[in-house]
């Protein structure tokens, strides 16, 4: 037992030298091998970098809990809601419950750290643009320069596949040209389960306007390849208010109510209600 216990503690002095962001790298891998899809594998490894450069911590010692609980307040501060400091605090608790697990870490100093209560900080008000607004968006898109391997053209399209279907943010880099079946009736959008926000498969209907654009815009996809590449959804916030701001429309308004990705599924809301369709078929269309 003493043989394994220096065994083990030399392991732990080992890992105590590499730098953490080598020790992300290894998470990567562990959660790759996990099978888990690759946008939520990128994405926690992104919120784990993140935390770490923003806290500064470089090796596994330096970790600390005040330092963490501060960075967290600091960000929601500079703006952001509680979810997002739920979302990041959940990820780097996870990376740091791996180190322990993996042996690389003798304890957990951020086990004890709790999660916000969300429905205490409802400061963001989101919006739907009117009609002429939204037309002034996808033109402003349409012009635009690449962003992190989009083109004005395909940001157009970008947006308007979830101001039709409601897809959220985190569902849209999942979808390949074999998601959309053009020909069904009606011309269907499928977001796996893996993906989708209920973590079952979606199916949802397509407007002829969108399938319209669609059909074309595939000719020259990769059958299995994602519609939209790069890493824009990693900045999809930075993205669509640059597009805003060429468009003249404020992110937010003198309400106070904002325009974000996530308010392109309000714009199909306000839409479907102002064409007078029921409550409830709005209400299944939206998945809520």
């Amino acid at each position: 037992m003493r043989c394994r216990s220096r065994y083990v503690d030399g392991i732990r002095a080992e890992h105590a030298r590499k730098p953490l962001l080598q020790h992300a790298d290894d998470g990567e891998w562990f959660l790759n091998a996990k099978g888990n899809t690759k946008g939520y594998v990128s994405m926690k490894v992104a919120r784990v970098r993140e935390i770490l450069k923003a806290c500064k911590f470089k090796f596994i010692h330096q970790i600390a809990p005040g330092r963490m609980v501060e960075q967290l307040a600091e960000n929601r501060e500079a703006g952001a809601l509680a979810q997002t400091s739920n979302h990041h605090l959940d990820a780097i608790k996870a990376f740091t419950k791996w180190l322990m697990r993996d042996r690389r870490m003798r304890d957990d100093p951020l086990a004890h750290l709790q999660r916000m209560n969300v429905r205490t900080d409802q400061r963001r008000q989101r919006r739907a643009l009117s009609p002429e607004e939204f037309d002034s968006l996808l033109a402003a898109a349409r012009a635009g320069e690449p962003f992190r391997g989009v083109s004005g053209p395909d940001r157009a399209l970008l947006y308007l596949t979830p101001a039709n279907t409601g897809l959220r943010r985190r569902e849209m880099p999942s979808l390949a040209p074999t998601s959309f079946d053009l020909d069904s009736n009606p011309p269907t959008i499928t977001v796996e389960a893996s993906y989708s926000k209920h973590r079952r498969k979606d199916v949802l209907p397509l407007r002829t306007e969108l399938v319209t654009l669609l059909r074309p815009w595939f000719a020259d996809k990769s059958p299995n390849g994602p519609c939209w590449s790069g890493t824009w959804y990693a900045r999809a916030a930075r993205m669509l208010r640059k597009d805003l701001a060429a468009a003249g429309i404020e992110y937010k308004n003198d309400m106070g109510e904002v325009f974000d990705f996530h308010s392109l599924g309000h714009t199909l809301i306000s839409n479907l209600a102002c064409a007078g369709v029921h409550p409830s078929v709005v209400k299944e269309l939206a998945r809520h």
